[in-house]
């Protein structure tokens, strides 16, 4: 018995050890993980939706609370994130940022807590 060494998981997810205002993005199936430092920071919770846009020339993106119905909309899968699919915006992502020349398959992006004086948040790969 005393040959025997016992590992444990020492976190259930690699986002939840975020302490950062991210949302991650899965290459795989278009899934955007958004923090809840982010989800704070933007007041929005599950059914709540989400809106971004995109300067390509400048390389960045931002994001903001919107309740349109064209907007996407979030659910909360456990309580320390909310997410969304949409390979649509994994595209806008790709075209932005360069993404699948890099042979990664997710991506995380920094969000800004603080918006700009039009009331977006900027979105930078991190």
């Amino acid at each position: 018995m005393e040959d025997i060494i016992f590992v444990k998981r020492s976190s259930h997810s690699q986002l939840r050890t975020f302490k950062k205002a991210v949302i991650k993005l899965e290459l795989k199936n278009g899934r955007f993980i958004i923090s809840d430092v982010v989800a704070k920071a933007l007041e929005v919770d599950n059914n709540d939706g989400l809106m971004f846009c995109f300067n390509q020339k400048a390389k960045t993106a931002f994001v903001l609370k919107d309740n349109e119905d064209d907007a996407f909309k979030l659910s909360r899968k456990d309580p320390h994130t909310l997410r969304f699919s949409s390979k649509n915006l994994m595209q806008f992502f790709d075209d932005t940022f360069g993404l699948l020349e890099t042979g990664k398959s997710s991506f995380v992006f920094s969000v800004e807590l603080q918006p700009n004086e039009k009331g977006l948040h900027k979105v930078a790969l991190a």
